[in-house]
């Protein structure tokens, strides 16, 4: 409808065109454009609608945009910075994290007929977006350096490979650190394809020995061979291909180790003929260990091929190279190839010895091990070479028991630190460690045994901290900490850094009973206090895992804990928190102090807290005193505050009469505050004073402030004074507190029930009972009030006060107001002193149109209203209330 009045297509700094193409709405886009909206006038020539197009596959919107004047080229370096956000922005949306341009985006989409088009209009073919400037603008993919060649070929789009070649794209053109569309070609895993386009390629003129990329490239020829693509690589080979072409500078393979990786056997042998037959030095060309290579395959025919070629070539591999390729057998588990390798072990130094059985037992090679073994008399068994352990660490790292006692029997040394070095990442490389450590990690007793029988110190400390015994528990091996008590560790010891005591340690990882009485038995201290407390606080802290308390505490206290020790917390205010009755009896049998404060709170305290009845009795008829407070709230006050009536009952039981007791008067009180209603009638029955004070509140006052109707008219019923005076508190009577409150059952029943309803004010503001039921427009009360004698024309509290009729003016209750006016309210009565309003003046302020004819037509001093009216007129003008202001000022007294 706009378009067809005429709207400016082009108007706004939000264009239309742009708002269009963020919904997708290809229809209103062509309209768009057909009304003469303008691209060329878009940020960067109109791009962004360019892309919109090529992405929504429409060569129809391509050509209006074109023809509109769109722009289809993008130089990235020349774009200012603004552009550059703006284009980043809108692309990384589009393009899903890629950065590319038109050309790049139609071949990217697979959009020939799109890609036709962009050349017709002059795309340029031979271009690629800078890596850096990519990376510059936050592209995480770059398909953007590649050129639009490239990108077909990667993407086998060939039907636009041959457009982009027949417009003339230059086929070898690329950035120096990506491959050729040759190479790429080249490594393509569908062969029959890639063979088809590589012949096309090469029939268009792509050079076959054309540089490969900088870092890490491979030429044609070495990207066929790695690929296994013999049929590839004969056709390259045919067509003039050098296999002695040069690598990549950095990270380059020459030819035979890319055949090697390919695992072809068929390839390798081709390359080796094809090279020796040119002329080529196959021994370590490269400095390359092809033996290793081939081993590292685990191909026995690649590596068959490559030993049998060496051999009928005469050439020799190296000590260092043969060294390197029995490490790479071992690892694969090729123990026949070894002796082949090496007949005799012959290449295998002394200093080498250790690394190649550290090899052995990483790999459970048992084989190899005992050849190794046999074939070196009385070898140093304790040198590490660099980027081993010991061969003794390892084995007992590993858990190889085998070669753990031949390794002793022939002379390791089993106290000898090592590296802990595994490649399995489970130690830290740069801490030694003794072998005994990863014996006591191995939960076999024979590691240990066999140590201690080779003379390993047992009670030296473990990482230069920790005694044998603290590892073992720490670890959970129980057998082995028995092991180190019974032969003499020290049953108290102590870790230096963290205050962890032996028996403290077995508790925490909830070791065995049996354990546990070891501990016991070889001297253990069951008093002395760990980072977790005494033991016997420990247990019954509990732990998850811990379901035999009972037995362990037991035990304890059978050694001679000491039920009363602390550290915080008792044990029995413990297993009270852990809501553990029978642990609780255990302790209270056992002698525990029933009232000891731990931080600051009794164990019955604690019952109370978590709500425990049951533990609550026990502890009372184990003799309790229940009028000791930590905290300055009495145990019955808790019970009640918890809404624990039942425990509450038991409590009060303990006090014979509630008729002028204390504790009957506070708990009446609390009962009611929280709306107890069967607890006030229990203390009620039991004869507690209805009009007790608790900081000057009685049990009524604190019903009606809460609102609790049945219990405000249980609490008359048993004689409360609905006359109280005002408790200091909150300055207010029984019914005042239930007219602020807004609790209107319960003041129309105080009300009917005797409340003065003018007797003091009802609030420290001075306030009366009637303007505050005003004030929270509360019509009930307000009519009860009145119709009981309250006085509709009190005088407003000083500071911020207004009289009944005021606050139903303020509030706009025309059946208030009415109702007042018909009981004698005034309208013309002054405002309060401070921040004060008169009615009309109230009514006027928030915009009560209807009130303020009631006021007027019922205003009882003519002579004063037009000046009154002027008044209240500059509040409504000051509320941007024109017709009230004006219906004001014009007023006339009648």
């Amino acid at each position: 409808m706009l378009i067809d009045a005429r709207a400016d297509p082009n108007y706004g700094p939000a264009k239309p065109l742009i708002q269009a193409a963020i919904k997708f709405n290809l229809k209103l886009v062509r309209r768009l454009l057909r009304a003469g909206a303008n691209p060329r006038l878009l940020p960067i020539g109109g791009l962004s609608m360019i892309y919109f197009a090529i992405g929504q596959g429409d060569l129809n919107l391509v050509n209006m945009l074109i023809e509109a004047g769109a722009s289809s080229n993008i130089c990235i370096d020349h774009l200012q910075d603004t552009d550059l956000m703006f284009l980043r922005n809108e692309l990384l949306v589009v393009l899903v994290g890629q950065i590319l341009t038109p050309i790049q985006f139609a071949v990217y989409t697979g959009a020939a007929d799109i890609v036709k088009r962009l050349i017709k209009n002059g795309a340029v073919l031979d271009e690629y977006i800078e890596p850096e400037m990519l990376k510059r603008m936050g592209s995480f993919l770059h398909s953007g350096s590649l050129t639009p060649l490239q990108l077909s070929v990667q993407r086998r789009m060939d039907d636009i490979t041959k457009i982009l070649l027949d417009a003339g794209a230059g086929i070898d053109f690329r950035h120096p650190t990506k491959a050729t569309a040759l190479q790429m070609a080249c490594g393509l895993r569908e062969k029959c394809e890639s063979t088809k386009l590589v012949e096309y390629l090469l029939s268009q003129g792509a050079d076959i020995d054309a540089l490969p990329g900088e870092d890490g490239g491979r030429t044609s020829i070495q990207t066929a061979a790695e690929c296994g693509d013999f049929e590839l690589l004969k056709l390259l080979l045919s067509k003039g291909g050098d296999p002695f072409a040069s690598s990549s500078e950095k990270n380059g393979i020459v030819l035979f180790r890319e055949a090697l990786k390919s695992g072809s056997v068929q390839c390798v042998d081709y390359v080796f003929s094809e090279l020796w037959s040119r002329g080529g030095n196959l021994n370590c060309v490269d400095g390359t260990n092809y033996l290793a290579e081939a081993m590292s395959t685990g191909n026995m025919k690649l590596l068959d091929t490559v030993m049998m070629t060496w051999k009928r070539l005469g050439l020799h591999w190296s000590k260092e190279f043969i060294l390197s390729a029995i490490k790479v057998a071992i690892c694969k588990g090729l123990t026949d190839v070894i002796e082949v390798l090496d007949p005799g072990l012959s290449c295998i130094q002394q200093e080498d010895i250790c690394s190649i059985i550290c090899e052995c037992i990483w790999c459970g090679d048992q084989r190899t091990f005992d050849l190794l073994m046999q074939r070196f008399i009385k070898p140093n068994l304790d040198c590490a070479q660099l980027g081993y352990p010991t061969p003794l660490w390892l084995a007992m790292h590993q858990g190889e028991h085998y070669m753990a006692e031949r390794l002793l029997n022939a002379g390791a040394n089993p106290n000898k630190p090592s590296l802990a070095i595994c490649r399995r990442g489970c130690c830290f490389h740069t801490r030694l460690e003794i072998p005994l450590k990863r014996a006591i990690y191995q939960f076999d007793g024979r590691y240990i045994d066999m140590l201690a029988d080779k003379g390993a110190d047992i009670h030296s400390l473990i990482d230069g901290t920790q005694a044998p015994l603290l590892v073992s528990l720490e670890e959970k091996n129980e057998s082995a900490a028995v092991y180190f008590l019974s032969e003499g560790a020290d049953p108290d010891a102590v870790h230096p850094l963290g205050a962890r005591t032996a028996l403290g340690l077995a508790l925490k990882k909830v070791a065995s009973l049996s354990t546990i009485q070891s501990l016991i038995n070889y001297g253990a201290d069951v008093n002395k206090p760990s980072i977790w407390g005494t033991p016997l606080v420990q247990v019954a802290r509990g732990d998850l895992l811990q379901y035999d308390t009972i037995e362990r505490c037991q035990l304890l206290l059978k050694a001679g804990a000491n039920v009363n020790a602390s550290t915080g917390e008792t044990a029995l205010q413990l297993a009270v928190a852990n809501n553990d009755a029978e642990l609780a009896m255990l302790l209270i049998k056992a002698g525990a102090d029933i009232d000891a404060s731990g931080f600051g709170v009794t164990a019955i305290e604690v019952a109370v807290a978590h709500n425990n009845t049951e533990l609550a009795m026990l502890l009372v008829e184990a003799g309790a005193n229940l009028n000791t407070s930590s905290t300055g709230t009495t145990v019955l006050q808790l019970a009640i505050s918890y809404n624990n009536t039942e425990l509450a009952k038991f409590l009060l039981e303990q006090v014979i009469d509630l008729n002028g007791s204390a504790i009957g008067e506070i708990a009446l009180q609390r009962a009611a505050d929280l709306g107890d209603l069967e607890l006030v009638k229990y203390l009620l029955g039991r004869g507690a004073n209805t009009n007790a004070k608790s900081s000057s509140q009685t049990p009524l006052q604190y019903a009606a402030m809460r609102g609790s109707i049945e219990i405000v008219k249980c609490l008359v019923e048993h004689g409360a004074s609905v006359n109280e005076e005002a408790s200091p508190y909150y300055n207010a009577t029984a019914l005042g507190l239930a007219v602020t409150n807004n609790h209107t059952q319960v003041a129309m029943f105080l009300v009917e029930n005797g409340a003065c309803v003018d007797t003091n004010p009802a609030h420290y503001e001075g306030f009366t009972c009637l303007q505050l039921a005003a004030r929270y427009d509360n019509y009930q009360i307000v009519t009860c009030l009145v119709e009981n004698g309250a006085t509709v024309n009190a005088p407003p509290a000083t500071k911020r006060g207004a009289t009944a009729l005021q606050f139903a003016a303020i509030n706009g209750n025309i059946n208030m107001a009415i109702f007042l006016l018909e009981n004698g309210a005034r309208v013309s009565t002054n405002r309060a002193e401070i921040d004060g309003r008169t009615a009309l003046e109230g009514a006027a302020e928030h915009g009560r149109l209807d009130m303020v004819h009631l006021l007027l037509d019922n205003d009882e001093e003519p002579g004063t209203i037009e000046e009154r009216c002027r008044h209240a007129a500059e509040f409504a003008e000051a509320e941007h209330h024109g017709v009230i202001a004006r219906i004001l000022r014009n007023y006339k007294r009648p």
